[in-house]
């Protein structure tokens, strides 16, 4: 864990700059870090231990309609990424969560957003995921089992 507080807080001070530059922060992932993902962009949204204005943020994971024409007019692997290149703006940034580090749709919306020129934040537990991009920040904690990593980011 102390390998990982460096990064994290590097992570959190670019999110926090992000919002402070009124961009937005979307979220993306599958199975339990689409859960994650959503509960992040909504605590942005709505409050956080405190009363405070909402913060712009949006999961890429909600949106069913969205979700099932991409996946049924061209492949799952771009249900991700298509958003990001609908949505994402230059400075805005990408938390991208896969816990297996392998999921294929999170690596393409990776590509999106560098392409979009949106950072990405990946949290993942594997060292794979999208190795050949440059992200603004990295969390891999490949020390943990996958049921490990998920206890790690849902603990306050």
């Amino acid at each position: 864990m102390d390998a990982l507080a460096g990064p994290i807080a590097a992570a959190a001070e670019r999110m926090v700059q992000c919002l402070k530059n009124d961009k937005k922060i979307m979220s993306c992932g599958n199975g339990g870090s689409a859960a994650d993902s959503q509960h992040f962009a909504a605590e942005l949204v709505n409050r956080f231990e405190m009363e405070r204005p909402p913060l712009s943020a949006i999961a890429l994971t909600t949106d069913t309609s969205t979700l099932t024409s991409i996946a049924n007019d061209y492949d799952f692997d771009q249900v991700f990424s298509k958003q990001v290149r609908a949505l994402g703006h230059a400075g805005d940034l990408l938390l991208a969560i896969s816990t297996s580090g392998n999921s294929r749709n999170v690596i393409a919306a990776m590509h999106a957003a560098h392409e979009a020129q949106v950072d990405v934040i990946a949290l993942t537990g594997r060292l794979t995921l999208g190795r050949d991009l440059q992200f603004t920040r990295a969390l891999t904690a490949a020390q943990f089992n996958d049921g490990r990593l998920t206890v790690l980011r849902e603990r306050p």
